[in-house]
């Protein structure tokens, strides 16, 4: 009886090592693998400015406007800008960039600059400079944070792309 028990324990334990293989091998093939199927990019940079000073923590999102197939048409390359309104976009990785093509662009801008307590800004931020902070107003905000309203439009090209400043105005 004992040993019964062990063979039905080692079959169990061979059957779910083999769903689990099954599994994987199922994941794996509908996400790609390791990131066979990633589109190609292009290093993009730029920076945000209003009031002819960049934009600390502006956030920079790109919406393809034509995309070449169904996986381009879900992306959205975005960046976190600087503390200097500089930014770099990332599709997969921080800095690689995004597909050539063309976008529309959203800027999500911090009303009324960057935070001055420590427990409202990042751990790695540098604390602001007295009187450097810039000071977006709120129906600026407003415009550039809607892709429809923002009115920016950027082609990526292969290799460098890097962009005019986006400069916020009314």
């Amino acid at each position: 009886n004992d040993r019964h028990d062990r063979a039905t324990s080692w079959s169990a334990g061979v059957m779910r090592a083999g769903l689990l293989a099954a599994c994987t091998g199922a994941v794996l093939a509908a996400f790609g693998g390791c990131g066979d199927d990633r589109l190609d990019v292009s290093p993009v940079r730029g920076k945000v400015v209003c009031n002819g000073q960049g934009v600390p923590m502006a956030t920079v999102i790109f919406f393809p406007v034509e995309p070449a197939d169904e996986m381009a048409a879900k992306m959205r390359p975005f960046a976190y800008a600087g503390m200097d309104g500089q930014f770099e976009i990332k599709t997969y990785v921080d800095g690689d960039g995004a597909p050539p093509g063309k976008y529309r662009v959203s800027i999500i801008a911090p009303a009324g600059g960057p935070p001055t307590s420590s427990k409202d800004r990042p751990a790695d931020a540098p604390t602001a400079v007295a009187g450097a902070a810039v000071r977006v107003p709120p129906e600026i905000v407003k415009k550039y944070a809607n892709v429809e309203t923002a009115g920016i439009e950027v082609d990526i090209k292969e290799g460098e792309n890097n962009l005019e400043p986006f400069v916020l105005t009314m």
